[in-house]
């Protein structure tokens, strides 16, 4: 990637979300951004501003200006929506669900070749 700057879009914002918000956000040389981070509770309390929030994963997956989707939530069978998604637009993933993966191995494996991107777990 060179030089370019990392624009992330990120789905949960729990420790492992949070964390990853503040190590990106205080490095220094590390161009990589997260502009917007969806969430499913709109009304817990969070550290950083509220304009940083979506509750729509579309308002991330439909963007297409993001280089990287980060995936962090728990539930398996809305991860797999969003990294198919993703990855059928042709954008790198990352994401740390084994379930998701486990249960659906093959399907991603095959989309990541054809869209010439890839899952990083």
């Amino acid at each position: 990637m060179g030089n370019k700057e990392i624009s992330i879009g990120l789905f949960g914002f729990g420790c492992v979300g949070q964390g990853l918000y503040d190590v990106l956000n205080h490095s220094e040389g590390l161009k990589a951004n997260i502009d917007k981070i969806c969430v499913k509770d709109k009304n817990k309390k969070r550290k950083i501003d509220a304009r940083y929030f979506s509750y729509d994963k579309n308002e991330i997956l439909k963007q297409g200006h993001h280089n990287v989707i980060v995936e962090l939530i728990d539930n398996a069978n809305d991860a797999f929506a969003i990294v198919k998604e993703a990855l059928g637009n042709g954008v790198n993933v990352v994401t740390a669900n084994k379930k998701m993966l486990a249960e659906n191995f093959t399907e991603l494996y095959n989309l990541q070749k054809k869209k010439q991107c890839c899952i990083i777990i």
